[in-house]
């Protein structure tokens, strides 16, 4: 039987436009074919795990991710060695999902160790680095040093400019993280024409995207912030709606959107009526993220302050 690389292909388009459970469904039944047809240590073997890896954490199963990647790194070091290209993409994937469950210091230990030895290898332009280098600078804001975040992303942004073109997904993904540390620094009106402007670009590059939803996202909340609770509340009403059609209702990404809206609205509920709709959120996000999940846990901490 033939190893279809249309399959294949499919697979990584469904995960790269946002739909990350479905690319995992054929993505499964591909690594066995593979690890079936060329053994369980070829390339191609490996590399299907790295990607069932990135979509399930893009799924927000976090914890599941990191474990796979775990084994997936030990397996790369052991059959290409530990300065492979393989390796180091997926020792720089771990670092982001190991923030991404919570765990920040411990990514940022990782990316320092790392990134000498990326830049090394695959010298400073390769793509590879410049996104462990956007990944080092959005680390850097999750554990506190946000001036150091915001020098490191002004740099990488300098770069991807240079380098792949103002248009790039990932220029465009750069100027993203700066407006969220904007934010963090406390310009909040300064994030939020940097989001207008960058979801001006998206919509005209990306279209219906992921990446667009996400802006749409945090331009609502930066309205809920700088005083404009009813233009926040139609923001984000109109992009769950979206989020909803374009990713699903158990998206973590729509389940975010879900409690930043209802952080607006509250404001014109009762008590009660908020408290009941947290709860509704939270079981939900049980169910899909686990227990352990940072949105989980926000939630928790939010209804046991109500």
């Amino acid at each position: 039987m033939a190893l279809r690389p249309r399959r294949c292909a499919h697979a990584i388009a469904l995960g790269n436009a946002g739909q990350p459970l479905p690319a995992v469904s054929l993505l499964r039944p591909l690594h066995q074919q593979r690890a079936a047809q060329l053994g369980p240590d070829h390339p191609d073997t490996l590399s299907a795990r790295h990607d069932i890896a990135r979509y399930l954490a893009e799924a927000g199963r976090v914890s599941e991710a990191v474990d796979l990647l775990d084994r997936l790194a030990a397996d790369r070091r052991r059959v290409l060695g530990p300065r492979h290209t393989a390796t180091l993409v997926t020792l720089s994937s771990k670092a982001r999902f190991l923030r991404e469950r919570g765990d920040a210091p411990q990514a940022l230990q990782l990316f320092r160790e790392l990134l000498p030895d990326m830049t090394a290898v695959l010298g400073p332009d390769h793509v590879d680095v410049l996104l462990a280098r956007q990944e080092l600078g959005r680390t850097l804001g999750h554990t506190g040093l946000v001036s150091d975040a915001l020098a490191c992303l002004s740099t990488v942004l300098e770069d991807h400019e240079r380098l792949l073109g103002a248009a790039h997904p990932h220029t465009l993904s750069t100027r993203f993280e700066l407006a969220l540390l904007t934010a963090r620094s406390g310009d909040l009106h300064g994030a939020l024409r940097q989001l207008q402007a960058l979801l001006a670009e998206q919509e005209r590059i990306l279209g219906m995207h992921s990446r667009t939803l996400s802006t749409r996202h945090q331009l609502g909340r930066l309205l809920a912030q700088t005083g404009e609770p009813e233009k926040a509340l139609e923001a984000l009403s109109g992009v769950l709606s979206d989020q909803e059609r374009f990713h699903g209702p158990a998206h973590p990404r729509t389940l975010a959107t879900r409690y930043d809206r209802l952080l607006v609205a509250r404001h014109t509920q009762n008590p009660q009526e908020t408290a009941a709709q947290l709860a509704a959120l939270r079981e939900d996000c049980r169910r899909t993220l686990g227990e352990t999940h940072p949105l989980t846990r926000t939630i928790t901490t939010a209804l046991g302050a109500s």
